[in-house]
């Protein structure tokens, strides 16, 4: 299977460009950083970054790991040692062709995908590069074309440019093939801006047929993307989302506590409403909605931190239309985060931070003269070594779990569980490594283990499987009450999935409780199997003979 190594997971990537713009700013800067500029920009990005790192150590129920706020520090790395080699000579145009070097790579494994040639990482889907989804795919992609399109207006030689529009073209044909209407709405509003901003500039007539075309192409996406089945669903996200900030405004829930406490509100909802029936609800981890969800877990001070934004976009606004390349690239970014999620895909994140750094070194500012630019520079080449060391150290953690999951039948107990305990340490936050880590020993009977495991999880998560896992070890050691109180919690995070209740009419059986086994069974009959499959039948045959059963 042909894929990019760097997009094999979050940690990989970020890595990547660390280590190329620490050995770039060596380069650049020959030891000795001379100059600094400093604009208000720069304070905006420290002040995001350390908001977010004490908000994750505030909120944590547990000890916080390294993994948890590596993202806000990496990228805050990857923003200062960019903005010191553009202070220090640097150019653009060497890091934005890194950028298009992946873009290329992607368009190729994402066009043999769509021949058939090579398959996805995911079987459900054709088209996603080596990307986990389609979206994630295709929010890269689009945020990296303006990146493309700089590149094309600076690039001198007609070969150059033919291949920066040929990558845009094909870019945007792959993104189309994907069937992903977000990408089909940005490149549309992207597109719209461009032209409008070439049209004020005295463009031919024929460029201006192509801004009408667009201006079309706008309103046909918008009504595609209103129209399909997902739009339901992120209404009702959008509303249980606008609840849940009510309630938290002021203190907020804690950055990276929206999947825990989300799926509660919604939970209550559906219970709350037991005569509907809720088609695309399903267990949420984000709002897809950036701006909305930073707001809920930030409270009031997220909100004056993005009033902050706000305030310094208004007061560059005069360099905005100067580079209009990289003003649409954080444009892109900005239209993706109000209906997806781009904050939690590193490759598109580091996009961000690369147009930030360069539109924020393009503001005219006095440098001043540094006396220890080589302390400086030692410094950040230190630091950024040191996070460079600790990155290759949890990807490398990454890749025993995940060979650890592949191959967990091959090891002895003892083998499967000091391997998980040793990578307890760096993922011991991580609801899905708790999830993996209670596998494990359920399977090997190890339930009291398995069940603090998962209460460890449950202060992270309300993922269904975390629940529905902890009934299990429950009912296995004999404490019903707790069982039956984690089934019928399972019931309302995804009432589309049949599983809650099969467990929950089972242990009534087991009980001889027939009322309420029937009870459960008759709701099994009443929900619509969404996804066909031969267990849901199966449930549903068993949910029927438990209502032609007369007595125990």
């Amino acid at each position: 299977m042909l894929a990019n190594p760097i997009f094999s997971s979050d940690y990989a990537f970020p890595l990547f460009f660390l280590v190329v713009l620490t050995i770039y700013l060596l380069v650049v800067t020959k030891g000795n950083v001379g100059k600094m500029a400093v604009n208000m920009g720069d304070w905006c990005v420290l002040i995001f970054c350390l908001f977010i790192v004490l908000n994750i150590i505030i909120y944590n129920p547990y000890k916080t790991t390294f993994a948890e706020i590596l993202f806000p520090v990496i990228y805050f790395l990857i923003y200062i040692t960019l903005r010191l080699i553009l202070g220090s000579g640097g150019h653009p145009k060497n890091i934005l062709f890194i950028v298009f070097l992946l873009v290329v790579v992607e368009d190729i494994v994402g066009w043999l995908q769509f021949f058939d040639i090579t398959r996805s990482l995911n079987k459900n889907f054709q088209i996603m590069g080596s990307f986990v989804s389609p979206a994630l795919f295709t929010n890269f992609i689009i945020v990296a074309i303006p990146g493309i399109l700089w590149l094309y207006k600076n690039e001198k030689h007609k070969i150059g440019k033919i291949t920066y529009i040929l990558t845009i073209v094909t870019s945007i044909l792959i993104c189309f093939l994907t069937d992903s209407k977000l990408s089909w709405l940005t490149i549309a509003i992207i597109s719209f801006i461009y032209f409008l901003f070439l049209y004020k500039n005295q463009i031919s007539v024929w460029k201006k047929i192509l801004f009408f075309a667009f201006s079309c192409a706008i309103a046909v996406v918008a009504v595609l993307i209103f129209f399909q089945d997902s739009t339901s669903g992120r209404f009702f996200v959008f509303k249980n989302s606008l609840a849940l900030l009510g309630s938290s405004f002021y203190k907020g829930i804690g950055i990276g506590n929206f999947d825990y406490y989300y799926n509660l509100v919604q939970a209550d909802y559906i219970r709350m409403h037991p005569s509907r029936y809720f088609t695309n609800v399903t267990y949420i981890e984000t709002a897809y909605n950036e701006p909305l969800q930073f707001l809920i877990e930030g409270g009031i001070l997220s909100f004056i931190l993005m009033l902050f934004l706000v305030f310094n976009v208004y007061k560059y606004r005069v360099y905005l239309l100067k580079n209009i390349e990289i003003t649409l690239g954080l444009g892109s970014f900005l239209i993706i985060s109000l209906f997806s999620f781009p904050f939690r895909t590193s490759a598109v994140c580091v996009l961000l931070i690369l147009y930030l750094g360069i539109f924020l070194s393009g503001i005219k500012k006095e440098k001043i003269s540094c006396k220890y630019g080589k302390i400086i520079l030692g410094f950040i080449v230190l630091i950024n070594t040191i996070t460079i060391i600790r990155i290759a150290g949890i990807e490398s953690d990454l890749m025993k779990w995940r060979a650890l999951e592949q191959h967990d039948v091959s090891l002895s107990n003892k083998q499967s569980e000091l391997i998980y305990k040793d990578l307890f340490k760096t993922f011991g936050n991580d609801k899905d490594f708790l999830l993996a880590f209670a596998n494990n020993r359920l399977e090997y009977k190890d339930f009291d283990t398995a069940i603090k495991l998962l209460e460890r999880a449950s202060l992270r998560s309300s993922k269904l499987d975390i629940f529905l896992l902890l009934g299990v070890n429950y009912e296995k050691i004999g404490n019903y009450r707790k069982a039956e109180e984690n089934y019928i919690k399972c019931k309302y995070f995804d009432p589309d999935i049949v599983r809650p209740r099969y467990e929950l009419m089972r242990l009534y059986l087991q009980q001889k409780r027939l009322e309420e086994a029937k009870k459960t069974a008759q709701d099994i009959l009443n929900t619509p199997i969404k996804v066909k499959s031969k267990q849901a039948f199966e449930i549903r045959k068993y949910a029927q003979k438990i209502m032609d059963i007369r007595s125990l």
